[in-house]
């Protein structure tokens, strides 16, 4: 294959996505949009870059045409990333689009196999994006969390796309959800470290990466459960904890830390951990 002219190092070469078919040593045309920014950061003939096909297959490439036409890759030979043992899903209460947005574009750079909303009861999680009777996101507000995710997977060079669901659940719904999977759910809820009484106790709650070092694995993975920007109702609470009940769910309570986050701080603070307690636990 052609030499990068501008020998750019393997780790720092422009990532662009092929889908719609395996990988595989041989000559491919770029979609618009990913022949778009091609054009856009300057390729030219000869430049190494790499593809992937967002399911954990990637391979070296090198440009063999642009222009105005599509944009043509010679393919290398392709390796496969296998996924991780156990697979981590945040669900978060729903946000103002700024929380969001933000939340989406780090979650995704920092490992979130996936990503979920659902509908707090919470006083201040009320209107168009908090209520209970929001059903999720309109079309252009999918559109632009669609392409946050890809970005975000294109700059952090991850072997997959994180799943991400547009509807928001009831909290009722959620644990339906769970039960299907067989996973484990830690509920992260600062209330009892700032109660009202002044209390620096946790009211039982343990810290989160302790929690995840004692889990036993399973099918479905670590769930994280943030609340919205007001935090946890105590009826999302008591909903959460009772159909986990129901569903012979493990359920646990966490506190992330001593102090109050917002709402993206407090998804990346728990991936975080998580992700440390579960290579601490090398499954």
């Amino acid at each position: 294959m052609t030499q990068d002219r501008r020998n750019v190092p393997q780790g720092h070469r422009w990532r662009f996505f092929v889908q719609g078919a395996p990988l595989a040593p041989g000559h491919v045309a770029l979609s618009a949009e990913e022949s778009s920014l091609a054009r856009v950061v300057r390729l030219r003939a000869g430049e190494a870059v790499e593809v992937s096909d967002g399911a954990g297959t990637v391979a070296p490439a090198v440009v063999i045409g642009g222009g105005f036409e599509p944009v043509r890759l010679e393919i290398g030979i392709p390796w496969f990333v296998p996924p991780r043992p156990v697979r981590i899903s945040l669900f978060v209460g729903l946000a103002k689009p700024a929380a969001i947005e933000e939340l989406v574009e780090s979650c995704v750079q920092l490992g979130a196999d996936r990503i979920g909303f659902f509908a707090s009861s919470a006083p201040l999680a009320t209107g168009r994006r908090g209520g209970p009777s929001d059903g999720g996101f309109n079309e252009r507000e999918v559109l632009r969390l669609s392409r946050i995710a890809r970005e975000s997977c294109r700059v952090s060079k991850r072997p997959r796309f994180c799943e991400i669901t547009y509807r928001a659940f009831e909290p009722a719904e959620l644990m339906e959800q769970a039960a299907s999977q067989s996973c484990s759910i830690m509920v992260c809820d600062e209330a009892p470290l700032h109660s009202s009484e002044g209390s620096a106790a946790s009211d039982g709650h343990a810290h989160l990466l302790g929690s995840v070092m004692g889990l036993d694995r399973k099918p479905g993975g670590v769930w994280i459960v943030i609340g919205p920007e007001s935090g946890l109702s105590e009826e999302d609470k008591s909903q959460l904890a009772r159909h986990a009940q129901l569903k012979g769910l493990t359920l646990e309570f966490v506190s992330l830390g001593s102090g109050i986050l917002t709402v993206p701080n407090a998804a990346r603070s728990a991936l975080a951990q998580v992700d440390a307690a579960l290579s601490l636990k090398k499954w």
